[in-house]
């Protein structure tokens, strides 16, 4: 009780109320350092799920590219007779308009050179595309396989690179 007592007389003392400061602050300083470290953890987190949700459209949009590339291929000029085999031209024609669609509102890249390329990429599938419509004496076919073998590695490296920083 003797014990109680004093701590009790010397907490009501300017002593006592520069112990009680000092304590106060040092909790503070502790609060202010984890509540840093959980903001930290929360940005760290978000980024991640950003890095995920880019890759997967990443993905998304390889996969369009890649069936739009192979109905490229199978009707170019030149191309072997048995690669039209099974295909409808009006799919064909809606696949790549898909791609050409998916590289006009792709938000991959965006402030990087890969965004200039995807619109570049989306500007020249359009073009191939108005060709195609208009019966054009040019192979848009062609036009449209050269395009997308041009940008579909790129896509496909920034793909693998996010699926690397994820796994990270």
């Amino acid at each position: 009780m003797d014990t109680a007592l004093a701590v009790l007389n010397l907490l009501t003392t300017p002593v006592g109320d520069l112990v009680l400061s000092v304590a106060g602050l040092g909790l503070s300083i502790w609060a202010m350092l984890q509540a840093g470290g959980a903001k930290r953890a929360v940005s760290k987190v978000l980024a991640r799920n950003n890095d995920q949700v880019t890759r997967d459209n990443a993905r998304d949009l390889l996969i369009k590219l890649t069936t739009a590339k192979d109905a490229a291929m199978a009707r170019r000029q030149g191309a072997p007779r048995s690669s039209t085999a099974g295909r409808v031209m009006a799919t064909d024609l809606e696949v790549l308009q898909l791609a050409q669609d998916a590289l006009a509102t792709s938000t991959l890249g965006t402030g990087q050179s890969l965004a200039v390329d995807l619109q570049r990429a989306a500007v020249q599938l359009n073009s191939a595309l108005q060709g195609l419509a208009g019966n054009s004496v040019r192979d848009e076919w062609a036009d449209a396989l050269g395009v997308l073998q041009g940008i579909i590695p790129k896509v496909d490296v920034l793909q693998a690179e996010l699926a690397a920083k994820v796994l990270r």
